[in-house]
Order: C-alpha cells, then sequence, then structure tokens
C-alpha cells in the first residue's frame, strides 16, 4: 500500500513528536537464541497444510514451536496433523472458531515464543526467514517488529509475482506508522509476542482487522519504546487459489475499508496521550482517505462517499479536496 500524498497536506507537530531515540520506555531484552512460535490458522485446506508445515520445519533456524489452530476440519487435515505426532516442535488445537482473526488471537495465546509468526495455511516460508528475521531482532535489541515481503504463487507453487523490494531497510518512523505507509507482509514478520498479547483485544469476529491489529501493534511498540523495520528481502510466499477468500471483490473489499476506519478512530482514541493532535487528527483522516477512495472508485458504492468525504474534510482534507476539484473543472479548458 503505498501512502498517499494527501494525508500528508498539513505540518507534523514535530516538537511534541515521540523521537526513536527518545523512546518512552525500553523494551526487556530478547533471549540470545529466542524461541519463535510460528501460528497457522487452518481450516479445511489439507491441499497445503502439510507443505506448510514443512517449509517451517525446515527453517534454517531450528529454535522454533508451531501452533497449528484448526478451527473443527472437515477434510483429512486432522489425519495430516495427527501424523505429525512424532514431532515435538508441533502443537493442535482444533474446535470451532469465526475465522482466522479468532484462530490468530488463540494462537498467541497458546504460543510460549518471545517472537511469533502468523503464517496461513495456504503459504510457506523460504528456508532462511525466520533466520534473516531473529538476526536483524538479536542484532538491534530495540527492534519490536521486522518483516519482509511476499512473491505470489499459484496454486501449484509456481510463482507469478514477485514485488519490487526497497533498496534498503526501512525504519518506520511515528508518522509513516498513521500514514498507514506500505507496511511489510505479515507472512514475512515477526512480532513480539509480549506487544501482541497486549494489543489482541482486536474483535476477535471481524475478518477484515488484521490490518487493524498491525496498526494497533506498531503504535504499542511505538509507545514501549520499540522501532518497525522492513528489510529488502523476500522471504514467503502468498498462494493464490480458486477457493480463497478475497477481500478484493466488491462487497468484502468495501467492508474491509469501513472496518479500516473504524480501527484507525479507535486507534486514535486509544493513543491519543501518546500520538500529539496534529498525528492523531491525522490518523483520521488516513482512514477516511482510503473509504473514500475505494467508494469513488467502485461505482456501486459510490453513492455513500458522502460521509467519508465530509470526515476527510473534517480532519484536514479540505485543501486536497479544493485541488482536486479546480484540476477537474480546468481540464476541460486545457489547463493542468
Amino acid at each position: 500500500m503505498s501512502r498517499p500524498d494527501s494525508t500528508r497536506s498539513a505540518g507534523t507537530d514535530s516538537e511534541s513528536t515521540p523521537k526513536w531515540d527518545e523512546p518512552l520506555t525500553s523494551l526487556p531484552p530478547l533471549s540470545e537464541h529466542p524461541l519463535v512460535s510460528v501460528i497457522v490458522p487452518s481450516y479445511n485446506r489439507d491441499t497445503y497444510l502439510r507443505e506448510t508445515l514443512e517449509s517451517i520445519l525446515c527453517q534454517e533456524y531450528d529454535h522454533i514451536e508451531i501452533i497449528v489452530v484448526d478451527g473443527a476440519s472437515t477434510d483429512q487435515s486432522l489425519d495430516i496433523l495427527h501424523s505429525y505426532g512424532h514431532e515435538p516442535r508441533i502443537r493442535w488445537i482444533s474446535e470451532p472458531d469465526s475465522g482466522p482473526i479468532e484462530a490468530l488471537s488463540k494462537g498467541y495465546k497458546l504460543a510460549t515464543g518471545e517472537l511469533t509468526g502468523q503464517l496461513p495455511v495456504t503459504d510457506t516460508y523460504f528456508p532462511e526467514a525466520i533466520k534473516e528475521l531473529v538476526q536483524e531482532f538479536t542484532q538491534s535489541p530495540s527492534l519490536a517488529f521486522v518483516g519482509g515481503w511476499n512473491q505470489e504463487i499459484n496454486e501449484h507453487g509456481i510463482p507469478t509475482n514477485r514485488p519490487a523490494l526497497p533498496n534498503k531497510r526501512i525504519d518506520y518512523s511515528l508518522d509513516d506508522i498513521i500514514h498507514l505507509a506500505g507496511f511489510p507482509n505479515a507472512q514475512a514478520t515477526l512480532y513480539r509476542r509480549d506487544i501482541a498479547l497486549a494489543v489482541t483485544g482486536f474483535d476477535e469476529h471481524d475478518q477484515e482487522s488484521h490490518g487493524v491489529f498491525n496498526l494497533s501493534y506498531m503504535l504499542e511498540a511505538s509507545k514501549r519504546g520499540g522501532h518497525v523495520r522492513a528489510i529488502p528481502k523476500v522471504l514467503a510466499n502468498y498462494r493464490i487459489h480458486d477457493n480463497q477468500r478475497h477481500t478484493s471483490n466488491e462487497h468484502g473489499g468495501l467492508t474491509a475499508v469501513i472496518q479500516r476506519t473504524r480501527g484507525t478512530h479507535e486507534q486514535a482514541n486509544k493513543y491519543r496521550n501518546f500520538l500529539t493532535p496534529h498525528q492523531v487528527k491525522t490518523l483520521r483522516r488516513t482512514g477516511y482517505f482510503f473509504e473514500l477512495r475505494y467508494r469513488l472508485r467502485t461505482r456501486k458504492y459510490s453513492a455513500g462517499a458522502l460521509p467519508a468525504l465530509m470526515g476527510y474534510i473534517r480532519f484536514g482534507g479540505g485543501p486536497h479536496v479544493i485541488k482536486k476539484l479546480c484540476a477537474r473543472m480546468l481540464r476541460p479548458l486545457g489547463i493542468h
């Protein structure tokens, strides 16, 4: 996700912005060889389950545990899990849940590692993924979040799209976080479990709320003095398949952006004593921006764009709206 220029129209209240080198607190140190818990939400995906588990078991970093949270699958998933009874690094539960978000929340509570990863049952790690991420944590004790990037693969595991990578490590500032800048992919990221547990109070029945979890996690990490980092490496495979639960379709996409708008407001309220007034305003405006943009690009839902537009203007987007309107009015005259 690229950062919308319009959300940066006002200046930053830099004097009262917390600096990375002036943390409010400090993170507790990690072990020299920290245990990594990989949480695998799973439901009726026996076609991919074994491949996913093997991609974790074959990591070049060996101090791992795997927590499979199965949603009471009715295919051969449980047979596959039983076949790993000899593997002490795998633990699993199988019971009904509302979807992957609730499964992740259960997984965090079951995990015992200092660091955690999230790998959907259809996706896989590169062999060096966890080692690369752990090295970043151990070399920079103030890190709270380290992520890389995914490449897309088809249902047969053949790469279909490799992302364009940044040319260096990126340490995100607090302003980057509240602008919802283009962050690393969740499948290629490790989190500190203690911070994740502090923010897993998001709605477990809200199946589009993972982006809100990431935002909440980054804000909580920043409040505790932690840094957020992306590294320029592809570390995981994101599988595109026929039975995929897409949020890119019209209705699913609208649900996602509305929930993200709501989530940004909730986080702005939660962290208003940590953020500057300008940053709180910017975070609210950014949430409205993505909803407004989606509605205007999707004709079926454009009639409901007015509340998002008014919210965007209310929190500082007026100059950008005026600029866009003027440009549209002058275009027929050949004036750009």
